[in-house]
């Protein structure tokens, strides 16, 4: 073989190096939150401790590269050491849960010795690899900077090859490897590739060769005449250069955390959010050094283009955040990876390659020699890193929780151009300083004026999709919103919904099982949402409710804009900390366990899934025991139902599915059998506090009210037999291979029809669930009712499709959507409601009407929006009196629903028929409008403009309708809202000076 044969071997050897280690730092991400709960904690731990290792192994081989001549025989026996504990890793993993297991009962209690135990036990499995790894840079460096001229463009090639190969280690494990192959055999494959790497390079006949700088040849010479390079640093600059070097990946690490946070609120996170995000960065770091370092060996001014790009990254990422929210159009598409692919890289790609210039233009201000280009990148590769440790740590667990996102990103942005000042003014003196004054200036300049310009809030501008913001607060690990609609609260967790004030099917994960345990005494709930199945538990005589909530700025909220008198109860206790963390580790037993975990497709929610935490989950039950669980089935396709419900039987033989909208419940025990007693069911009729609770419908008024008997074993769909016919050679899902995690993200085409057809064709029959005998007449309507509940789940899915439609404007497919979901449940007033809505909105009013008054008769708790809209609808067709009569018997029956009043506020100031026409009234209504609104919706203030406009008071109209126009939001007809504000301008009367 020729020696550029070699050369090409050895290269690729590097980059499958970087391949296979951002491949191990993905498993041993999945592995620790197994163990050790919490992703966010997982995640912070192991990059400290791999960061730390990286920088360790750096500094230490950088320094020894000087001494050897064969630096990639050095680099062979890494890989192959590295491979072997690479593949001892599984198994450190597993002694690792159970020491933590021993240790957990005795801190869990502590934040502080919890994190030190994990800090810990990572630190024991990762951080000798971790310097294995760090060794290898340095040693190529040595290896193949060969030259005074080329001393960036080796180092940033290098560099850039070894993080081209981390960008496909981390696309591939992320999007392939994990799920499809697994963690633990990726580690097993990628140990022996690590083995077979150092083998080939260990044969490989390459030396270093001498670099040119080590002599005054002609070369160097020749350099000196024609190159001008700058002179060596002294110790007092390179001092500050290594202090700013440190800042800049303080900044980069600690940009990483916020662009993940920003990134929430643009996309819903998943389980490809983090290989997306480091791939872009690494990919963008790629650019940076590969296109750009060549250049910086011709460039004088080193010093002051180090500090124009901190000062540029500083910039372009407050521009990108503060971009206003409306110009992130179509950034809610869950279910389209190109779109979230697409968003990653605005908010990433610029910086990440400003960052991968920073690096070889950094070693090369400090390296002169070649022969040093081992030391001087080792050196530099620590400096930063352990500046991105602290970056990390502190931005993620310190700054960010204190002061929010805002005011974060200006510290940290502010920082990066701070350390660019401080380049140009400590560092620089070739250029002029009035220059250097004046850039300054500039930039500060501009990133003084950028919030300015965009007048973008953090995050509350993105918050607002689904209502009017109420109050947000800023977690650990997430945003929680609380947002209103008229007469609703509801609570969101990085835009998903979790839950709201209004009774909903949420509430049956409690009466359920605590109806189907024959005396449940202590229960742990995880996950608690606004409380309602946290609450609903307290109405039966338990001693003991443990609700365990990750985010502990959850519980204030909650308190402050829902229904909190349950938390004040003594039975309760909160526990901090990740669900399943708890209930692996913790000695405590239950006779319930309450899962509430939904959107499966949010990173470790599928956790909660696997066999592994099922038989974790068992031990922590008292005989007799209960575990329930939502399976939220629009997640699923039928497959995945069956492997759901499969690994479930795998640790509960006794289980049962329960109908609970698209929210199925499953319910397992550790006793021989399940089953309703006759005791336990008198309860519905017996306990007042339980009936009156239980006056709720899935989907219908009164008749099917779930304190009726009928109605709430109609719930009932299959137990041990229906299930285990159901689930019958599926797989069962494990934690090692979490691929629920990835296919859950992806939309599911049709799915809930055929998971229906499956769950219709496996029913159990309801006597095998109760214990004593049916009346005759019941058995029927139970019957009857079991197949509508499967059929409205169609017919929901079916509505909500169409309710997406209609947000594209899509008008009339969304009315034959509501057509179709009708034919599969006609007796769901709201989808009747619906229909009707749409209808009168393309002018349909006969059959609106006829629509509105059958989804009355119905019954439903939105009668009040209801006989508000049909009044809207009157009043659009010209039938006035009608209008006005619905008005009133809306304003009557919801006193709190603010449209009712502005609508009729809207007729009574500008009704075509003045017989209508009562602007003192109007004024009144539309005040009393904007009051609910908390004066901040802008169609309620145009309705208050235009009373006043109607009694003749212009300069008020005015004022009320430039507030209107303040407020209005950029897909708002702003036009129409502007022409009236001219109207009220040009009416007002002249007052002189």
């Amino acid at each position: 073989m020729t020696r550029a044969y070699h050369h090409l071997i050895a290269c690729s050897c590097f980059f499958g190096s970087g391949f296979l280690a951002l491949a191990y730092e993905i498993c041993w991400i999945r592995k620790a939150s197994l163990v050790f709960g919490a992703e966010m904690f997982a995640l912070s731990t192991v990059l400290a401790v791999f960061f730390a290792g990286l920088a360790l192994g750096s500094y230490a081989f950088g320094r020894y590269s000087r001494q050897t001549t064969r630096p990639l025989r050095t680099y062979a026996v890494l890989e192959i050491v590295l491979g072997g504990v690479v593949m001892l890793s599984p198994l450190g993993f597993t002694l690792a849960d159970s020491i933590y297991e021993q240790f957990y009962p005795q801190v869990g209690d502590s934040f502080v010795l919890l994190s030190l135990t994990r800090f810990i036990l990572v630190a024991v499995l990762l951080l000798a690899p971790a310097i294995l790894m760090g060794g290898t840079l340095p040693l190529f460096c040595r290896q193949y900077v060969l030259s005074e001229r080329r001393i960036v463009k080796s180092v940033g090639f290098l560099y850039g090859l070894n993080t081209l190969g981390a960008a496909a280690g981390c696309a591939a494990s992320g999007f392939f490897l994990i799920p499809r192959v697994g963690v633990d055999t990726t580690l097993y494959v990628g140990g022996v590739l690590n083995i077979l790497i150092g083998a080939i390079i260990w044969w490989l006949p390459l030396k270093a060769a001498a670099p040119s700088g080590t002599s005054a040849g002609p070369e160097r010479r020749s350099l000196r005449q024609t190159h001008s390079a700058a002179p060596l640093p002294s110790r007092r600059s390179r001092t500050v250069l290594y202090f700013l070097f440190f800042m800049s990946g303080f900044v980069a690490l600690g940009s990483e955390i916020l662009w993940t946070r920003f990134l929430s609120l643009l996309m819903h996170e998943s389980a490809y959010t983090y290989t997306m995000t480091l791939t872009v960065i690494l990919m963008g770091i790629v650019l940076g050094s590969m296109l750009t370092s060549g250049f910086f060996d011709r460039l004088r001014q080193r010093v002051f283009a180090f500090g124009a790009i901190q000062i540029a990254i500083g910039i372009v990422s407050l521009a990108t955040l503060m971009m206003p929210e409306s110009m992130w159009s179509g950034r809610l598409d869950p279910d389209y990876i190109g779109s979230q692919l697409r968003n990653v890289m605005l908010v990433l790609l610029v910086p990440a390659v400003l960052s991968g210039m920073s690096f070889p233009l950094a070693v090369r201000i400090v390296v002169n020699q070649p022969a040093e280009s081992g030391v001087g990148v080792g050196k530099m590769t620590a400096i930063n890193t352990c500046g991105g440790i602290a970056g990390s740590l502190a931005i993620g667990f310190l700054v960010l929780p204190q002061l929010g996102l805002q005011l974060t990103l200006m510290l940290i942005t502010g920082t990066s151009l701070v350390i660019g000042f401080a380049a140009w003014f400590l560092l620089e003196h070739a250029l002029r300083a009035r220059i250097r004054v004046g850039l300054a200036i500039a930039a500060a300049s501009l990133w003084l004026a950028i919030p300015q310009l965009t007048r973008t809030r953090l995050p509350g501008d993105f918050l607002a999709e689904s209502g009017q913001l109420v109050e947000f607060h800023e977690g650990l690990r997430s945003c929680m919103a609380v947002l209103r609609k008229p007469r609703k609260r509801m609570l969101e967790i990085d835009r998903m919904w979790q839950g709201s004030n209004r009774k909903n099917h949420q509430i049956m994960a409690a009466h359920v099982p605590m109806l189907l345990h024959p005396d449940p005494k202590k229960i742990v709930v995880v996950g608690m949402g606004v409380g309602q199945t946290a609450s609903r538990f307290l109405i039966y005589p338990i001693e003991q409710l443990d609700c365990i909530e990750i985010e502990s700025g959850l519980m204030p909220l909650v308190k402050r804009h829902f229904e909190s008198d349950w938390m004040d109860d003594q039975r309760v206790q909160f526990v901090i900390e990740d669900g399943r963390n708890f209930l692996t580790h913790t000695d405590a037993t239950y006779d319930v366990i309450s899962i509430e975990v939904g959107q499966v497709f949010r990173p470790s929610a599928a956790s909660f899934y696997t066999a592994e935490f099922y038989r974790r989950a068992r031990q922590r039950l008292n005989p007799n025991g209960l575990l329930c669980q939502f399976v939220p089935i629009a997640s699923f396709d039928v497959d995945e139902f069956r492997t759901v419900i499969r690994t479930f039987l795998d640790a509960f033989p006794q289980s049962v599915l329960w109908y609970n909208r698209s929210e199925l419940l499953l319910l397992g025990t550790t006793a021989d059998s399940l089953s309703l007693s006759e005791e336990r069911l008198r309860l519905l009729e017996d306990n007042d506090v339980l009936r009156r609770d239980l006056q709720y419908a899935y989907w219908n008024g009164p008749a099917h009210f779930l304190n009726r008997k009928e109605v709430f074993l109609a719930g009932f769909l299959a137990g041990p037999v229906g299930l285990g016919e159901l689930a019958d050679g599926a797989r069962v899902y494990r934690d090692d291979r979490p691929y629920l995690e990835y296919t859950t993200w992806r939309a599911k085409k049709n799915a809930k029809l055929e998971i229906i057809d499956l769950i219709q064709a496996h029913k159990d029959p309801i006597q095998s669930l109760v214990d004593a005998p049916l009346e005759s007449p019941l058995q029927p309507m139970i019957e009857s009712i079991r197949n509508q509940n499967l059929r409205d789940i169609v017919a929901d899915a079916t509505a909500r499709t169409a309710k997406t439609l209609q947000g594209h404007g899509k008008e009339r497919e969304a009315i034959a959507l509501l057509h179709q979901a009708l034919d599969w449940n006609n007796q769901n007033s709201y989808i009747v409601f619906k229909l009707g809505a749409a209808l009168g909105k393309q002018g349909e009013f006969d059959a609106a009407i006829n629509l509105f008054r059958q989804a009355i008769e119905i019954g439903s708790e939105f009668e009040v929006e209801i006989i508000a809209k049909r009044a809207e609808i009157y009043y659009r067709w010209g039938k006035y009196e009608l209008a006005v009569s619905d008005f009133e018997t809306a304003i009557e029956l919801g006193p709190d629903y603010a449209p009712a009043y502005n609508n009729f506020a809207w007729l009574l100031a500008v009704c075509p028929d003045v017989n209508y026409r009562d602007a003192e009234k109007a004024i009144r209504y539309a005040t009393r409008a904007c009051e609910l609104d908390d004066w901040q919706n802008y169609e309620s203030l145009d309705t208050l403009a235009a009373a006043y406009g109607a009694s003749g008071a212009y300069a008020d109209a005015a004022r009320w309708q430039t507030e209107a126009v303040a407020l209005a939001p950029e897909t708002a007809n702003v036009a129409e809202l502007r022409s009236r504000l001219e109207h009220y301008e040009l009416q007002r009367p002249y007052v002189g000076p």
